[in-house]
């Protein structure tokens, strides 16, 4: 088995380029940490995005982004949106900052739309946003827990498990994001294998469904 193993991964390295290896893995990690806090998941970004770049010709990108204009064009126009305001704007600092976190917005179209469907392995990124959920999860009730034991009456504060001081917000304050965004990614890979063809042999094994998903309808 570790032969075949080791066979595996020398094959995969030689028919792949490195940046074909380099865009796969970027780009799980960059959704992996969709999740998570926005500084790791701003150099998952950055990763993706140079992915993208080291691997435009190979893919080509220029042609892939022709086929989607009619998409990229709105995005486009909302962005000199605000570089308009910039210039007509009395408050530059502000501007500034709007235009800083509106520039990833339109680069994460622009690289996702220069490659072809085929380019993704949609089985790999939405594990990937999984176990992204999964230990940002962890981290948040590990927060529960380490709080519930610090106290004098440890046994009554975890009454409050499921209440208020241990929900919404208070839940994923670890994390430093909103309950709603982190919500939206849990239901999208629920979705993801309850519908998806991909995980069609995960579904056939009830138990094996069911203990997967426990957690995150859980959470």
């Amino acid at each position: 088995m570790k032969t075949r193993m080791m066979f595996d991964i020398k094959n995969y390295f030689l028919n792949n380029s490195w940046q074909n290896i380099f865009f796969k893995w970027s780009t799980c990690f960059f959704v992996g940490t969709l999740p998570l806090l926005l500084k790791i998941n701003t150099i998952g970004l950055w990763l993706f995005i140079l992915s993208t770049i080291f691997i435009f010709k190979e893919h080509n990108g220029l042609e892939n982004l022709k086929r989607n204009k009619k998409l990229l064009i709105p995005l486009l126009l909302v962005f000199l949106m605000f570089l308009i305001g910039f210039f007509l704007s009395k408050d530059i600092l502000r501007v500034q900052k709007d235009v800083g976190r509106v520039v990833p917005l339109f680069l994460i179209p622009l690289a996702v739309f220069s490659h072809r469907k085929k380019d993704y392995n949609l089985k790999h990124i939405y594990l990937a946003l999984g176990i992204g959920l999964f230990v940002g999860m962890v981290i948040c009730w590990c927060n529960i827990f380490t709080s519930i034991l610090s106290r004098e009456n440890y046994f009554k504060q975890a009454t409050y498990f499921f209440n208020w001081i241990y929900t919404d917000w208070n839940l994923v304050k670890p994390l430093d994001g909103h309950p709603s965004y982190f919500a939206v990614l849990i239901v999208f890979f629920i979705s993801a294998l309850l519908f998806d063809k991909r995980f069609a042999k995960m579904r056939s094994n009830r138990i094996v469904l069911f203990l997967v998903l426990f957690p995150y309808f859980l959470f």
